[in-house]
């Protein structure tokens, strides 16, 4: 069963992050070259969201479709799949799950222009993956 408060709780985390990164949408490559405070705040506001769109798919993958997913990568897939996620969104988004394990596993390799690409043309998505999961538990 599905536990909305704890999807409410993942979602308010997606949300607050999404705020801050906000902040910093429209960051200069030159500016993640330079400033390295700036480059963490992003970093780590991505790493952060992330985790809460793969917290909150793993949750609804295990409690409701029984634990239907195999890694990150196929998260965002499988939540396709079962109507959770349109499927011409969950094509599109899935490219985080590999862009989150940069993040984390392989710092010294992290490509820049991915980074502010992310910042300034992907937030969106992360609003939009909020309201898909609303509108699936609100249906439960």
């Amino acid at each position: 069963m599905i536990d909305k408060d704890y999807i409410q709780k993942e979602i308010e985390e997606l949300q607050n992050a999404l705020g801050i990164l906000e902040k910093h949408s429209d960051i200069d490559i030159s500016v993640l070259e330079k400033d390295i405070e700036r480059r963490w705040i992003v970093e780590r506001g991505l790493i952060v969201v992330m985790q809460s769109v793969f917290n909150i798919a793993a949750h609804i993958l295990a409690s409701h479709f029984k634990n239907d997913w195999d890694d990150y990568f196929t998260l965002i897939g499988k939540m396709g799949d079962h109507d959770v996620l349109p499927k011409e969104f969950t094509d599109n988004f899935r490219k985080m799950s590999g862009f989150r394990n940069i993040l984390i596993h392989e710092y010294d390799i992290i490509d820049l222009e991915v980074v502010q690409n992310v910042m300034n043309n992907d937030l969106e998505d992360f609003k939009k993956f909020i309201s898909y999961i609303q509108n699936f538990v609100h249906k439960l």
